[in-house]
């Protein structure tokens, strides 16, 4: 299946392939993409054995905050991991990354840490929590989760949070929060940029962050259509009214408090036989921020797909 994510400032493009066997207790995937923004090319192989498996992955992590703090990153990364008599919603993995600067010349260095995680749908509701240990003494306990209502015209609410304690090292141990909806579905790590609409991706992180939010989906137009003989299926098209707020600060207090509030156009379509994908456009703008920010709206907002 082609596999891509938009968002304005960089593309990625790519393709995935998932297998099972008729038992389903073998399975396998693999992808490849290649980033525009970071001209980085990632891979992914993993596979599943009853309830053992593990996977490989190399991709970039490259950004900048208003702080000034930067990672700039290639990494790679193999976790092997466990579900627990077949609990799918319960993994427990050793987990290992070298990383080395992106571009230029440096030194690679090696981390380890195990995990342990916790995902649970309750009818059109979802909760998760993970904690990951460190073997340089440091531990991170992040989760969240998200509460849908209604029938026709559809309110959701989110929440996400993360604490680390120990040595805070940015892009590793520490959270993001910014622009972004979401991360993390090729290379299917556990996200640490939490979302707050409204502000630059990556804006500030810290070794604790929260945000949550609320949204409304109005029904607009139901396409529920193709296009001829293309592999290309639309689904409903909503209008999104949304407030996000958070904070990510080592030393929290109301004045680090932000908040934005916006509109979107929002659909899923479907991509080569089944390939579900999401689709945004609108803008947001920053209500409320701490001093030393001079972020100023409205900040355009497009998003194909989920970035890497």
């Amino acid at each position: 299946m082609p596999d891509a994510f938009y968002d304005g400032s960089d593309f990625q493009i790519g393709v995935v392939t998932q297998g099972r066997d008729v038992s389903e207790k073998y399975t396998i995937d693999a992808g490849l993409r290649y980033a525009s923004g970071t001209d980085f090319f990632s891979g992914r192989l993993g596979g599943k054995i009853n309830d053992v498996g593990g996977r490989l992955t190399r991709y970039p992590l490259s950004y900048a905050t208003r702080l000034n703090q930067v990672v700039d990153e290639s990494r790679n990364e193999f976790s092997f991991f466990w579900t627990p008599r077949g609990i799918e919603e319960i993994e427990l993995s050793m987990n290992g990354r070298n990383y080395e600067p992106l571009e230029g010349s440096g030194p690679s260095e090696d981390e380890f840490w195990v995990a342990s995680s916790l995902k649970k749908t309750f009818s059109r509701h979802h909760v998760w929590v993970n904690l990951d240990v460190f073997t340089e003494g440091s531990q991170s306990l992040f989760g969240g989760g998200v509460l849908w209502f209604g029938e026709h015209i559809y309110t959701s609410l989110h929440l996400e949070a993360g604490k680390t304690w120990g040595d805070l090292i940015p892009g590793h141990t520490t959270y993001r929060i910014g622009g972004n909806v979401t991360e993390g579905y090729f290379t299917q790590r556990l996200t640490r940029l939490f979302p707050l609409r409204g502000f630059d991706s990556n804006i500030l992180e810290a070794g604790q962050a929260i945000t949550s939010g609320i949204e409304v989906l109005w029904p607009l137009v139901n396409l529920q259509a193709g296009y001829k003989t293309l592999p290309l299926y639309f689904h409903r098209i909503y209008l999104g009214t949304f407030v996000d707020t958070g904070i990510a600060s080592d030393r929290p207090s109301s004045n680090d408090i932000l908040v934005g509030a916006g509109f979107e156009l929002i659909t899923s379509l479907e991509i080569a036989w089944g390939n579900l994908s999401s689709f945004r456009i609108g803008f947001a703008w920053p209500l409320k921020q701490p001093d030393g920010l001079d972020e100023t709206g409205p900040i355009f907002i497009i998003q194909l797909g989920r970035p890497l």
